[in-house]
């Protein structure tokens, strides 16, 4: 049953003699709240004003993917940067007054999984826990395999890397926020 108007204002305006149950009433239907995520590409940001501290992703490769975090706009203000291929992920402190990317894509506060396997994956970084589930891997070889085990995203999280020149095997800890790699083919879980 449908309860009365709140509002003494409005009356039924219901022809005589017909039911509500008869009048042709269009259903609604509910959508799911939507999320918005926070993007922006190529550029030179001020944060707090352009863009928000916090951390960020690609979600697509770009060759010469190139960013720098910034204590001030002088040319000579890098707090830590970095150059990629690969998927990339990158922290930005309220403190930092900037954020400089070159080349990346588009950069999102979108920090879902986007991994096909979370036991096996190429290059890029990665969220551990997200991307890819901690565990012992074994990659399938490369030259010049470089790979970082990172306790945050800032460029400066790391806490154990190396740089081989053939199949090597490497503990992801449940600890690590983010494991890193580059030119090491596919990563796969033992």
């Amino acid at each position: 049953m449908t309860p009365p108007p709140s509002n003494p204002e409005v009356r039924d305006t219901a022809e005589p003699g017909v039911s509500p149950s008869s009048t042709n009433v269009e259903p609604t239907t509910r959508t799911a709240p939507t999320t918005s995520f926070l993007t922006f590409e190529d550029g030179t940001y001020v944060v707090g004003v352009d863009i928000k501290a916090g951390t960020y992703r690609t979600r697509e490769p770009s060759d010469g993917c190139y960013w720098e975090r910034l204590s001030g706009f002088s040319g000579d203000d890098t707090i830590e940067n970095d150059i990629t291929d690969n998927v990339s992920i990158v922290a930005i402190a309220k403190s930092d007054e900037g954020f400089h990317t070159e080349g990346c894509g588009t950069w999102t506060s979108d920090l879902s999984r986007i991994t096909t396997s979370l036991t096996s994956f190429g290059a890029g970084t990665y969220f551990v826990g997200v991307d890819v589930k901690p565990g012992r891997y074994r990659n399938s070889g490369g030259s010049s395999c470089y790979w970082e085990r990172l306790r945050n995203f800032s460029g400066d999280g790391l806490i154990e890397n190396d740089i081989v020149d053939s199949r090597t095997v490497v503990d992801i800890a449940r600890t690590d926020k983010g494991f890193s790699s580059t030119n090491c083919g596919t990563w796969t879980r033992l």
